[in-house]
């Protein structure tokens, strides 16, 4: 994993990681967020708050989407196939993940099935 840092103006640096084996595929965009930066104050304040399913607002969830999508796409701002506008920055795909403390070895979950 590599990180990058947004060189944010007054405001808290967005913490981007990236994988280097995604970074080797040529039209893959990907980046993975800490809570570093945003403008949600959740969790403690200034954090980067992606998920519509909390007690932050839509409005500072919106705004941190923008922040980290730029971040993101910074080095390869270009033409977007689903929009005309020049230099419009690519969608946002997004996962929906949980924290937990639960582990799932797939590899072991695959040889159990086979036996």
């Amino acid at each position: 994993m590599v990180k990058v840092e947004s060189p944010a103006k007054g405001k808290a640096a967005i913490d981007v990681l990236r994988a280097d084996s995604l970074a080797r595929i040529p039209w893959l965009v990907h980046g993975f967020s800490t809570r570093s930066g945003g403008s949600s104050r959740t969790y403690g304040g200034r954090a980067l708050n992606l998920g519509f399913a909390t007690q932050d607002s839509r409005a500072a969830v919106q705004m941190n989407r923008r922040a980290f999508a730029s971040v993101v796409t910074a080095d390869r701002l270009t033409r977007s196939p689903a929009r005309s506008g020049p230099k419009s920055i690519w969608p946002l795909i997004t996962v929906r993940q949980i924290h937990s403390d639960l582990i799932h070895h797939r590899a072991a979950q695959r040889r159990r099935a086979r036996d």
